[in-house]
């Protein structure tokens, strides 16, 4: 963001250079703002579709990515996959993004079983389409107890599969 807007890097990331006290944290002032930060956020982080001031070029580029990424990478990486129902899993990870990931809801949602979402939740991470965030509880008991949750890495791509529109 800071590069897109030729801003200099936000003060707070100080705090990993040297110890900064919360009253110092506290005095820091964004160098973007809240606007600019939610519009660089709904657009994503792939520069082709953020330089564009052209929304409809927006759409076509997020469309043409995700066409490339199901048609050819996944199918050249994994060509015995299901693609139909592999696209069925992709467009449920909008709605999972940042949730809690319940295998057993996902894979009656997608007609396959759960062992299958967990080989599509690997693929999906492996990528780089999504990021899985472990369960950060530190008992081994409670581990296995909460779900994980995972994220779309890009929140552009996560708008375009949310078939939300960009401004």
């Amino acid at each position: 963001m800071s590069e897109y807007f030729q801003r200099p890097l936000s003060p707070f990331f100080k705090i990993f250079e040297e110890k900064l006290s919360a009253a110092a944290i506290l005095d820091l002032a964004p160098q973007i703002s809240t606007p600019e930060a939610h519009q660089f956020w709904v657009r994503g982080g792939y520069p082709e579709p953020v330089l564009s001031d052209d929304p409809s070029f927006w759409s076509v580029w997020m469309e043409n990515y995700f066409l490339t990424y199901l048609n050819r990478d996944i199918r050249k990486l994994f060509p015995r996959l299901d693609l139909t129902r592999f696209r069925r899993f992709i467009s449920v990870l909008p709605k999972l993004s940042g949730q809690f990931t319940n295998k057993a809801q996902i894979a009656s949602a997608v007609e396959v079983s759960e062992p299958v979402i967990g080989d599509y939740i690997d693929i999906a991470a492996g990528t780089f389409l999504w990021r899985k965030l472990p369960s950060l509880e530190s008992r081994a008991d409670k581990q296995i107890a909460k779900a994980p949750k995972g994220h779309l890495r890009d929140s552009g791509l996560l708008h375009y599969l949310n078939d939300e529109p960009i401004q």
